[in-house]
């Protein structure tokens, strides 16, 4: 196999993992409120 299209395919998979990890960071606080907003929403219906 040339070497290009191992490169080539070896692309796609690099820019997918990149991405991956960048989602989970960028989100990562998203989701950390939104789970501390559930709590507080359990929290708050419980306490009715």
């Amino acid at each position: 196999m040339p070497k290009k299209s191992l490169q080539a395919m070896n692309f796609p998979l690099k820019v997918a993992s990149n991405v991956e990890i960048t989602n989970i960071f960028c989100l990562q606080p998203y989701l950390y409120r939104f789970n501390s907003f559930k709590q507080y929403m359990v929290n708050s219906l419980s306490k009715k």
